[in-house]
């Protein structure tokens, strides 16, 4: 199964690429530090309302040059979409203070 990585960054897909891709089988997965830029949220906020983001991770590839940040994503999400995204935040091993 395919999964489309920090899929807010591809700006040129339409919101109807979004969804085929949903349909077509593959996972999405946005950045937790996305949430944090503007040029990003209106992806993300379509993503979330129509229920199509089945990951949110990292792009942290060394925490020395990019540290793990999890907190912003997840009181963004929870916030306006707590229903339906509560499980992304689940049984996880990171700290949610």
């Amino acid at each position: 199964i395919p999964i489309i990585a920090h899929i807010e960054r591809y700006q040129y897909l339409t919101w109807q690429n979004y969804l085929e891709i949903k349909n077509g089988g593959a996972l999405i997965q946005v950045n937790a530090k996305s949430f944090m830029k503007k040029e990003y949220l209106k992806i993300i906020k379509f993503l979330l309302k129509n229920d199509l983001i089945d990951f949110i991770a990292s792009d942290c590839h060394n925490d020395s040059i990019r540290n793990v940040d999890f907190d912003y994503a997840k009181k963004f999400v929870l916030k306006k979409y707590k229903s339906s995204y509560a499980k992304l935040f689940n049984n996880s091993n990171f700290n949610f203070n």
